[in-house]
């Protein structure tokens, strides 16, 4: 029988008939890639829940639309008065210390209030007035444009 050299182990090749006890240098990237298609569809699931805001019914009004310079602040009023800010409930007491911190970041910050058509008054000027007590006089008002000529 013939003897075979240590080297022999080492030559890379699936030849017939000679045994290949070395090691594979190639990488694997089958799990890599399944991996990166889950996380994909993921995504693609996830990606319109995240930008979501409360479900509320806006008034409608005829306005040009303001691009401001800087991200405004958006703060969402429910047709009970509660405060929401990025769809998480807010008290009094942490929306002026909210208000108080946009202050302190930028005094140029804008505030964008967006109201259910149903919030009462009271509950929106309230928030203007913490808003204006904080230093932020730069106050807007969201609305839904008004529907197409014949349709309510």
């Amino acid at each position: 029988m013939p003897t075979r050299s240590p080297l022999s182990r080492l030559s890379s090749g699936f030849s017939k008939g000679v045994e290949n006890d070395g090691l594979m240098a190639d990488i694997n990237t089958t799990p890599l890639v399944d991996i990166m298609l889950v996380l994909l569809i993921i995504f693609i699931v996830t990606a319109p829940l995240i930008s979501q805001g409360l479900n509320l019914n806006l008034p409608k009004a005829e306005a040009p639309v303001v691009k401001p310079a800087v991200d405004p602040v958006v703060l969402e009023i429910d047709a009970q008065g509660d405060v929401f800010f990025k769809t998480k409930p807010v008290s009094e007491q942490e929306l002026d210390q909210l208000l108080a911190g946009f202050k302190e970041a930028d005094d140029q910050t804008v505030i964008q209030i967006r109201a259910d058509k149903q919030t009462t008054y009271e509950a929106i000027v309230r928030v203007m007035s913490k808003a204006t007590k904080n230093g932020l006089t730069k106050l807007a008002l969201i609305t839904d444009p008004p529907a197409p000529s014949g349709k309510p």
